[in-house]
């Protein structure tokens, strides 16, 4: 499915070194969207949480 590719990750500065940020750019609804990524360092199986907001 074309509109759940990530078509960019870029490293950003995080706030904890226990988690990795990255800028991403993905496609919605045919949209380049910017968002925040935050993957924990330590490697396992996590819960995950989405935060959507509208607007600029």
């Amino acid at each position: 499915m074309e509109n759940t590719r990530i078509l960019e990750k870029v490293m950003f500065p995080s706030p904890s070194p226990k988690v990795y940020m990255y800028l991403v750019t993905y496609l919605s609804a045919g949209l380049r969207v910017k968002g925040l990524l935050a993957e924990p360092v330590q490697e396992g199986v996590y819960e995950g949480m989405l935060y959507l907001r509208g607007g600029n």
